[in-house]
C-alpha cells in the first residue's frame, strides 16, 4: 500500500518493493486508495509500472488524472 506523499526521492524504495515481483513474472497491485499526492516524477514512475503491467488500485479521481495527463 502506498500512502501520503509519493515524490522523487521516495521513487527508489518504491522500485525496490516492486523489483522482485517484476522480476519473477508475478502479478504485482499496488493499493494506492492512501496516497494523496504524487509529483511528476512519481506520476511518470507509476505509469512506467502500470505500463510494466502493474495494476494501480484505488486512485481517487486527481491522482487517476495526473497519471492520465501523459496520455498513459
Amino acid at each position: 500500500r502506498v500512502e501520503g506523499r509519493l515524490t522523487r526521492p521516495d521513487l527508489p524504495r518504491l522500485e525496490e518493493v516492486c523489483a522482485e515481483p517484476l522480476a519473477a513474472a508475478r502479478s504485482l497491485r499496488l493499493d494506492l486508495s492512501g496516497l494523496h499526492y504524487a509529483d511528476r516524477e512519481a506520476a511518470d514512475a507509476l505509469r512506467a509500472l502500470r505500463r510494466r503491467g502493474v495494476s494501480l488500485e484505488g486512485a481517487s479521481g486527481f491522482l487517476e488524472a495526473l497519471l492520465a495527463d501523459a496520455g498513459a
